[in-house]
């Protein structure tokens, strides 16, 4: 008897996670604009995440 064999690899689906990140802009009473900033390098509109950058 003789045996051959045939694997087949998949990747399971994939679903982007999505984090959105505001800041707010506010205008006192006074005509003071306050706005806020984003942090650690969140300032372009769109970015790569840790796992995609790889």
């Amino acid at each position: 008897m003789d045996t051959e064999a045939r694997q087949v690899f998949d990747l399971p689906p994939m679903a982007p996670e999505v984090i959105e990140h505001r800041v707010q802009r506010r205008r006192c009473r006074c005509g003071t604009l306050s706005v806020a900033s984003f942090v650690n390098g969140h300032a372009i509109m769109h970015r790569c995440g840790q796992i995609i950058a790889r």
